[in-house]
């Protein structure tokens, strides 16, 4: 953007600048405006002033002596100086005038036109001088643009026959160190420098070796005393370098390494290039030169080939790896080859010695190898009945979106473990087994089959089954007390109401009917109360193999629970806090596991309260709490004491089957194993929080959508 000139006008009569001002405004200038001569040097210090527009009569400083200061400043062009007068001068006041530096004069009253016209001429003089000084400049930078393409050309003509020739030498090499010690030669003859070099980081030691060297004439040799210099010695040189940064420096004293300047001291180095070369993105080292006569300015033409040669080098360096690789490749081709046909018989008999079926089956699900174990799994008398079929023959059609959610979570995860599952052998017979899937993938991650190892669990559920069944009636045995009590109550309550009944009719020798009626409802309200008990108790001690998976209520298996070991509680002094979220949806499984589950969390956290109130010196209140509700979509159970808590080692293996941290004899050490094992065939989770001597908080979650519909 072009910027206004600036006028400078200098009056003390305000009516006159006024005046001018209003003449002025229409022009596109910058008028700087001053009632006295003091400040109109003030205000035009590091200023360029176009023109000049002085009053000669002022006091202070009159306009002829604020002209001579004006011009007297070296510091800026001369300005075209106005004076504006109400008097006509004669010869001798005008030659003052002229050489004080006035180009012109104005007579008051100032005409329009004559101030408009005269100020126009002296502007578009002010112009022509502001664009003869631009062309100037501009005629000055295309010279020296010139002469640096002039020079560039020159060094560019040099490197690239230099370049040209390490490229040719490129081409075919024999022996990579001859190559290399021919390419630094070149490289150094090729320019004016003191030595040119090659450095070879070794990434097991951590050292720099100069492994070649060019010397111009009187440069002193320094390649023996360049050998291991560790690389934590000059750190900012070793890092920068790896990082892939050029070090450029005319002269080594700004290099912020202290150890870096002492090496490059002792070799009276005062100007150094270095520039890192990779192999295949690894740090391989670097290619310099350097300067021991001057500080030489490295030029962007000095990087640039220096850059284009380390490439090169750096590519022969890679090839001839290479090519060394692949002959001992070669050599070493034969004995692979033997080693692999071992291999794979190794592998062969590993397979069949494993306890697992086996199954290796392509992307589409075509099985193409199955071990030993795998045959007798599935009751088949050798491969060709098996391979070259789809592994979805084995699988049950209600098993199918099981095996399909884990065909795509293995594609996502490369790994899925223990994933009970329904297998189909060849009678078609079905039984529980174990499987796991992992995905086998080349050196690019692309997938190409599946691994499929399979596990009979069927004794194990069975013997699970019977555990289960065990820890139940247990359980029952333990809360036998409570259930009696449970069921003499409403049998006081019927003796009470029979004896009541008996007294009347002695007393009036008959019964009112309607006092009959009130009793006998009594009674048999209570008969109710204990059939129910009696029923619940059978249908929780019931083995549970045949029981079809329903929906049923969380809060409704709480309460069952608790009415089964609620009096123990009571008896114990303990007590107990229940806050039941009401609207729970429902949840498909058993709600008699579940409610074996409750009841082992309860019974833990009444021995454990047991356990602290023996223990401290004083009373303190037992307390249980339980509470149902729903937190991100699931139902949550939890089941909080203020016992003796859990250490962090227990804590971790407490799920563990014969894991107990109750005295000898007191546990079996299933109890939590077998709850581990219920709630997560329901699809749910269950996790604890403990403190040692404040409490422990089960906390049960179970996801509201169903095992069916979890797999469709």
């Amino acid at each position: 953007m072009v910027k206004k000139p600036n006028i400078l006008v200098v009056d003390d009569d305000e009516s006159n600048i006024f005046l001018v001002r209003r003449i002025l405004n229409r022009l596109d200038v910058n008028i700087i405006f001053a009632n006295s001569g003091k400040v109109a040097l003030e205000k035009i210090k590091d200023t360029d002033v176009a023109l000049a527009l002085l009053d000669i009569m002022m006091p202070e400083m009159d306009g002829i002596e604020l002209a001579k200061r004006i011009q007297h400043d070296k510091s800026r062009a001369l300005i075209p100086i106005i004076f504006i007068t109400a008097l006509e001068k004669d010869e001798a006041e005008l030659q003052e005038c002229y050489d004080a530096g006035a180009v012109d004069f104005i007579l008051k009253p100032i005409i329009k036109s004559i101030l408009l016209s005269k100020v126009n001429v002296f502007l578009e003089l002010y112009r022509q001088k502001q664009q003869i000084i631009a062309q100037k400049a501009e005629i000055e930078n295309k010279a020296n643009e010139l002469e640096a393409i002039n020079a560039s050309l020159k060094y560019r003509l040099s490197y690239e026959s230099m370049l040209s020739k390490i490229s040719g030498m490129a081409v075919l090499v024999d022996e990579l160190d001859d190559f290399l010690g021919a390419s630094v030669t070149l490289l150094g003859e090729s320019n004016n420098v003191s030595r040119t070099y090659i450095f070879r980081y070794n990434h097991e030691s951590e050292t720099i070796d100069n492994t070649h060297e060019w010397c111009n004439k009187g440069i002193t040799p320094q390649k023996e005393n360049l050998q291991a210099v560790p690389g934590n010695h000059i750190p900012y040189w070793t890092e920068s370098l790896k990082s892939g940064k050029i070090l450029n420096f005319s002269d080594i004293e700004a290099i912020p390494d202290e150890g870096v300047k002492e090496i490059l001291r002792s070799q009276n180095i005062l100007s150094i290039l270095a520039v890192p070369m990779f192999i295949e993105a690894s740090y391989y080292g670097f290619i310099g030169f350097d300067d021991c006569l001057f500080h030489k300015e490295w030029l962007s033409e000095d990087v640039t080939f220096l850059v284009a040669i380390t490439r090169i080098v750096a590519s022969v360096i890679a090839r001839k790896q290479s090519e060394n690789a692949i002959m001992r490749k070669v050599t070493k081709l034969k004995q692979a080859e033997k080693t692999l046909r071992m291999s794979e018989q190794k592998y062969r008999t590993m397979i069949n010695a494993l306890p697992d079926g086996i199954f290796l089956i392509s992307l589409k699900g075509i099985i193409t190898e199955v071990s030993e174990i795998g045959l007798e799994l599935l009751e088949m008398n050798n491969q060709s009945e098996l391979i070259g079929n789809h592994f979805f023959r084995l699988i049950p059609p209600d098993e199918k979106p099981i095996v399909k959610n884990m065909i795509y979570r293995t594609l996502e995860e490369g790994l899925i473990q223990n994933v009970e599952i329904r297998i189909r052998n060849t009678y078609q017979k079905v039984f529980m087994c174990e499987s796991s899937l992992s995905l086998i993938q080349n050196d690019d991650g692309e997938p190409l089959s599946f691994l499929v190892t399979i596990r009979d669990i069927s004794q194990r559920k069975k013997l699970e089954q019977m555990q289960i069944h065990a820890s139940r009636m247990a359980s029952l045995g333990e809360m036998a007390t409570g259930i009696a009590h449970e069921i003499n109550q409403p049998l006081n309550i019927i003796s009470i109401a029979l004896d009541n009944l008996v007294l009347e009719a002695d007393t009036s020798h008959s019964v009112n009917k309607q006092y009959l009626l009130k009793k006998t409802d009594r009674i048999f309200e209570n008969i109710d109360r204990m059939k129910n008990i009696i029923d619940h108790v059978r249908s929780f001690s019931r083995n549970q193999d045949d029981y079809i998976l329903t929906g049923f209520s969380v809060n409704d298996s709480i309460n069952n629970a608790l009415s089964m070991i609620s009096e123990q509680l009571k008896h114990s002094g303990i007590s107990l806090e229940i806050s039941l979220l009401e609207g729970l949806p429902q949840i498909i499984g058993n709600t008699f596991k579940l409610e074996q589950v409750i009841l082992n969390l309860i019974s833990n956290a009444k021995d454990t309260l047991l356990e602290k109130n023996n223990s401290v010196q004083h009373d303190f209140e037992m307390s249980i709490q339980i509470s149902s509700y729903r937190e991100n979509g699931n139902l949550v159970i939890e089941v909080t004491d203020n016992g003796m808590g859990i250490s962090n080692h227990d804590a971790d293996m407490v799920m563990m089957p014969f894991y107990s941290t109750k005295d000898a004899g007191k546990g079996t050490g299933l109890g939590l194993s077998i709850s581990y094992q219920i709630v997560k065939e329901m699809n749910g989770t269950i996790e604890l929080e403990s403190r040692i001597n404040e409490g422990t908080t089960f906390r049960i979650v179970l996801n509201v959508i169903t095992k069916k519909h979890e797999h469709e």
